[in-house]
């Protein structure tokens, strides 16, 4: 399922419309058109940003591909440290588990901090993902 680029955390409403204008209004959309670092840049010119700030994008929009990840949650793996399916994958539940608990008591980021089992089944989405994720 693919979000409105509006849902992504960071989204300026005169970037999106710039990036709409491009013909970019999901996140399936943005992934797509700043998979690589060549694209994006190309990207950035037309939208009038720089090629960091659409791989900043990129990177949560993939990492909202993910089942029961969206904003929020998405907001939440970043501040662990988790900023795509490609670093996902190579988690352990646990001990991202704890990081999310932490985090999440000290800053209440998200609505909820998400289980083990949760993480496992993102763990286990973001290597099927990783393959099409942002380079």
């Amino acid at each position: 399922m693919s979000d409105p680029i509006s849902k992504i955390r960071g989204m300026t409403p005169e970037l999106q419309s710039k990036l709409e204008a491009e013909g970019i209004k999901n996140t399936a959309q943005l992934l797509e058109h700043a998979k690589t670092e060549k694209q994006r840049s190309d990207l950035a010119k037309k939208a009038g940003t720089t090629p960091h700030v659409l791989k900043e994008l990129a990177n949560r929009a993939d990492l909202m591909r993910l089942k029961g990840v969206g904003e929020a949650l998405s907001y939440l793996l970043e501040e662990a440290g988790v900023n795509s399916c490609k670093e996902l994958q190579h988690r352990k539940p646990d001990h991202l588990h704890r990081t999310l608990v932490d985090l999440q008591a000290k800053h209440k980021l998200a609505h909820h901090t998400p289980t083990v089992e949760e993480i496992t089944t993102w763990i286990a989405e973001a290597k099927t993902f990783s393959q099409t994720a942002p380079e």
